[in-house]
């Protein structure tokens, strides 16, 4: 089993930053079909979540307590700019 498909495969925690940026990276890389199938829902959250303010936290997220509203924007940002 190859690393996108296990990616693609345990996409299941939505509040998870780390996963997000780096899976999507992957995904991106690889482009074609499972580019589509991950990137519209993954953008999509990302949009309907965001913090009136500009940021990104979930209490969530595996990593809530050690990385903050800052590292989880930041991963959030990085996770939307890899489209480009």
């Amino acid at each position: 089993q190859t690393s996108l498909q296990r990616v693609l495969e345990h996409r299941t925690d939505p509040h998870d930053a780390l996963f997000d940026f780096a899976g999507t990276v992957l995904v991106q890389q690889r482009e074609g079909e499972a580019w589509t199938t991950w990137w519209q829902p993954v953008r999509e959250r990302l949009i309907r979540t965001q913090v009136e303010d500009g940021s990104w936290y979930d209490a969530r997220d595996p990593a809530a307590a050690s990385q903050g509203r800052l590292s989880q924007t930041v991963l959030r940002l990085l996770t939307l700019e890899v489209y480009y």
